[in-house]
Formats: structure tokens, sequence, C-alpha cells
């Protein structure tokens, strides 16, 4: 995936921030969540953040 992608508009969320969560650490959504505020404003972006998040952690396992 491209790092340089746009996730969570309304707290300038990127793929790349994801990445990094994970890599330091996060084993689930709600710990990604937690270190990105990915989804925190509005929530739009949750469903399709989760899909991504779990794609993440399935390559990282």
């Amino acid at each position: 995936m491209e790092g340089k992608r746009l996730i969570c508009g309304c707290n300038n969320v990127w793929l790349a921030d994801l990445e990094k969560a994970i890599a330091e650490g996060a084993k689930d959504f709600a710990q990604v969540q937690s270190a990105t505020h990915l989804g925190y404003s509005c929530g739009n972006c949750v469903g399709f953040a989760r899909e991504i998040v779990e794609e993440l952690l399935a390559k990282n396992k």
C-alpha cells in the first residue's frame, strides 16, 4: 500500500500513520485508533479504515 494515502481527513491520518502505529505495537483496530485518533471526529472513515487496518495487521503477523 502507498503510505501517502489519506485515510481520515478530519484528523489528518494517513496510511503511513496506521503502519507506524502497528509497527509500534498496536495489535487491533482500537489500539490503532487510539494511537492515531482515526475516526474521532465525524466517524465516516471508520468502516473503510477498519478494513485497511485488518489488512495491515494480517500482513504483520
